[in-house]
């Protein structure tokens, strides 16, 4: 079986396009009937493989960090403007810019835009006014991907036609926090049926269609 990172899935077959069989691999097939779809951004092209639909699309987040600034303290934790979703936090000398540009489209983009260093700092000074002092470099700052849901809550449960896949998705940027659960939940799943440290079926693929949607509006 291989163990290698950066192994690539390249297909998920099914026996009677109704239950897992294994997962086919760029260095090999794994005989196994339980997958477990925890692919981030790329969570909805792992479950097409197996025929199964998931509501996950990626979204681009950009962070602009600002030169070494002293106008503000040496600590003090992340401060969130729940107006507009701008937030802030001290990453070594300077600050960390961060904010949720509503205009941004879903789509694999990960190239940073230029643009957005006057679209954050605008936020930043109307926040907080000393912050239009700072420094920023465009070059230092980056972008990433989100896993987005329609409600911006996690996925996780089982697919509700293919036996033995497992979804661990859509966390909207919540993942990292929330995987110490997330795993807990999913293990119980997949060995009991349900489990006890929640209701999973609050976060089951299947809201979505009965309209049970669990509305998140902090996303950051």
């Amino acid at each position: 079986m291989p163990r290698e990172e950066r192994t690539r899935a390249s297909a998920l077959p099914a026996v009677d396009s109704r239950r897992i069989c294994g997962v086919q691999t760029t260095r090999g097939f794994i005989s196994t009937r339980v997958v477990v779809n925890a692919a981030g951004p790329w969570a909805a092209k792992i479950a097409e493989m197996a025929g199964a639909e998931l509501p996950v699309e990626p979204l681009r987040r950009q962070l602009v960090p600002t030169e070494p600034f002293d106008q503000l303290p040496k600590r003090f934790p992340m401060v969130i403007d729940m107006s507009t979703g701008f937030h802030f936090r001290r990453e070594g000398k300077g600050i960390l810019l961060a904010w949720n540009d509503p205009s941004e489209t879903p789509g694999f983009k990960t190239d940073f835009d230029a643009t957005f260093v006057e679209k954050i700092l605008t936020r930043a000074a109307s926040r907080v006014p000393v912050l239009a002092e700072a420094e920023v470099n465009p070059r230092r700052a980056w972008a990433g991907l989100y896993e987005m849901t329609p409600d911006h809550h996690a996925i996780i449960g089982p697919a509700s036609n293919i036996e033995g896949l497992y979804f661990v998705n859509g966390f909207s940027g919540h993942g990292v926090m929330h995987s110490p659960a997330s795993g807990r939940i999913t293990g119980d799943l997949i060995l009991q049926g349900h489990s006890e440290l929640i209701d999973a079926k609050q976060l089951s693929v299947e809201r979505f269609k009965e309209g049970k949607l669990l509305e998140e509006r902090a996303v950051l």
